[in-house]
C-alpha cells in the first residue's frame, strides 16, 4: 500500500486535473461540462496507464480521437 502522503498527492492531482478539464469543457461551451470533464479525465487516465504499463506510445492519440469523435464541435453526449 502506498504511503498516505503519496495517496494524498495523487488524489489532489486527480481532483485538480478533473477540475481543469471541466473548466476547459465549460469554456468551450459544451453541454454538461461536469460530466464531460469526468469523461475526459477517464480518457486521460486510461491513456496514461496504457502508456506507462503497456508501453503504448499511441495511447494519447487514441484518447484524443475518442474525445473528438464524441465531443466535436460542441455536441458532447453524456
Amino acid at each position: 500500500m502506498a504511503a498516505p502522503m503519496v495517496v494524498t498527492a495523487v488524489q489532489t492531482h486527480r481532483i485538480a486535473l478533473r477540475a481543469l478539464l471541466t473548466e476547459l469543457a465549460e469554456g468551450a461551451g459544451v453541454r454538461n461540462s461536469v460530466a464531460v470533464g469526468a469523461q475526459l479525465a477517464v480518457l486521460f487516465d486510461g491513456a496514461m496507464a496504457l502508456a506507462t504499463f503497456a508501453g503504448d506510445t499511441d495511447a494519447a492519440l487514441h484518447a484524443r480521437k475518442a474525445a473528438r469523435r464524441r465531443c466535436w464541435p460542441r455536441n458532447c453526449d453524456v
